[in-house]
């Protein structure tokens, strides 16, 4: 089935958001890659509430914000705000997990619920999505 270009990018964004939901569980196993596990369950969310502004064709700024970009797709979609309150708890995963000086170890705990977090927008989301972009 040939897509037009907001399908494809929708599409895209899901199948790298769904790519990252992988790569946190898998990383999750060791507990030595926690920081990265809980960066890429961020990463997840992040990138499906792209794909979800992407099809309600809303622009947003190169940002990780997870509050920013869920503010953005609660304008097209109100009962998104608990799930957006929710994994607004994933923003500090998005950068301080990836450079020098961050030393708080991440509990196993604290990495699964980012992963169940990041699950839940991923699945929510792909809900409210048409089959036809699902990746």
């Amino acid at each position: 089935m040939l897509l037009d270009p907001r399908e494809q990018e929708t599409q895209e964004w899901l199948r790298i958001a769904k790519t990252d939901l992988a790569v946190s569980q898998n990383l999750a196993t060791h507990t030595e890659f926690a920081s990265q596990a809980s960066f890429h369950a961020q990463q997840a969310a992040e990138k499906t509430i792209k794909a979800f502004l992407v099809w309600h064709q809303e622009r947003f700024k190169k940002d990780h914000d997870i509050r920013y970009l869920g503010d953005l797709a609660l304008s097209k979609d109100p009962s998104l705000s608990a799930l957006i309150d929710e994994a607004v708890c994933l923003n500090p995963y998005a950068v301080t997990t990836r450079y020098p000086g961050f030393s708080d170890e991440i509990e196993e705990e604290a990495v699964q619920e980012a992963i169940n977090i990041a699950e839940k927008v991923y699945n929510e989301i792909l809900a409210r999505l048409p089959k036809k972009v699902h990746p």
